[in-house]
């Protein structure tokens, strides 16, 4: 089974970069195990890329660049969080304060072990966070 996970969001943080990591037996997968790629541009900018480097280094997915007090939307796919296989994501996301200041980005990455993950948690870098976050199930 993959999943869609869709929020809305704002933040009352300096830096509101959201990630993700995956759980299993309700603790959080915390190695240095994710890798992630995202790309991002502003009105008027050029796309500027960054990642988690050549191999799985992070303790943790970057699903969002977005730093300031804004608005964001993300919607992105999980796929087989319950296969013991690699779990892997794709997603894309936009942040605004003002008509004027806006921004929007792409991401993927994946797990580099090959785990049966039942669940998973976000998080920002710092301060807090209020809104909605949808997850839905779908399969062939």
């Amino acid at each position: 089974m993959n999943y869609r996970i869709v929020w809305s969001i704002d933040s009352s943080a300096a830096s509101e970069a959201f990630k993700m990591r995956l759980r299993v037996s309700g603790s959080d997968n915390t190695s240095t195990n994710y890798n992630w790629i995202r790309g991002a541009t502003g009105q008027g900018g050029a796309l500027s890329a960054s990642g988690s480097g050549t191999s799985a280094n992070d303790t943790s997915w970057d699903i969002s660049a977005v730093s300031g007090t804004r608005t964001s939307q993300v919607a992105m796919d999980v796929f087989r969080p319950f296969d013991s296989d690699f779990t892997g994501y794709t997603g894309n996301w936009g942040y605004f304060d003002s008509i004027s200041n806006f921004y929007g980005g792409f991401n993927n990455g994946s797990s580099s072990v090959t785990t049966s993950y039942t669940g998973f948690t976000f998080f920002p870098n710092s301060g807090t966070i209020t809104g909605s976050v949808r997850v839905y199930g779908y399969a062939n």
